[in-house]
């Protein structure tokens, strides 16, 4: 009885049931996130971390990762200043546009590195698009960034236009970068190389380990790359 009641709370928390057992506020997510935050969180758990959500709205979020990662900070931000409400239990909250760069950076150098960037914010292409491009170079290395709400894309009055799926589709190109300078390319492609080298890695090519997407959410992992390379063994 012994090792079987250990065994079971060896088991870790399932994201359902840290939201279930948090303190305070509400929680609204697509159903579908929990598990993949379950997949994607799991060598965050027990680890010191330093977390920010974008978008706070009613708290229970923010709480919910409380119960979830019991040994991080965790930080907040949203436009709408009633948020501040939801501070406590070692919660800090900050007020602002997501979209304002000016404030992402005092933001990051008053409480980064962050190892966790949660954008649940707006949901606007600006938005979504203007936070990535500001917080994920200054993402802890090993990091994780994470956008929710993704179908937004395809709804007309949150942008349009060049939407965050585009811009994302873009930084799959950018991890795949190396297949555009492959000898296998072609005698045009070789040529033009000649005229125009192929330039140095970018800070995405560097950093961008993997794009990991779903219904709705993508998870995009920081961790210093090098060049891909065929090697045989």
């Amino acid at each position: 009885m012994i090792i079987e009641a250990t065994a079971e709370r060896s088991i870790p928390m399932k994201l359902t049931e840290a939201a279930k057992n948090k303190k305070r506020g509400v929680t609204h997510k697509l159903s579908s996130y929990f598990a993949e935050y379950d997949f994607n969180f799991r060598e965050y758990r027990d680890k010191p971390i330093n977390l920010l959500e974008i978008g706070v709205q009613k708290g229970g979020s923010l709480y919910m990762w409380r119960e979830y990662l019991p040994k991080a900070k965790i930080i907040g931000a949203d436009v709408d200043e009633k948020c501040k409400q939801f501070e406590g239990d070692g919660i800090k909250i900050y007020i602002g546009d997501q979209e304002d760069v000016d404030f992402l950076l005092d933001l990051e150098h008053k409480e980064g590195p962050f190892d966790i960037i949660i954008d649940d914010g707006g949901h606007t292409m600006g938005q979504q698009i203007t936070t990535f491009k500001t917080l994920f170079p200054l993402l802890a290395e090993g990091g994780m960034y994470v956008i929710e709400d993704l179908h937004t894309s395809y709804w007309p009055a949150f942008g349009g236009g060049f939407t965050a799926i585009s811009f994302l589709k873009s930084m799959i190109d950018e991890i795949h970068f190396w297949a555009k300078e492959s000898p296998r390319a072609g005698l045009i492609k070789k040529l033009r190389s000649r005229i125009f080298p192929p330039k140095s890695m970018n800070m995405f090519q560097k950093t961008i380990r993997s794009i990991y997407i779903a219904d709705s959410i993508c998870f995009i992992k920081k961790e210093t790359v090098e060049k891909n390379k065929v090697i045989s063994f």
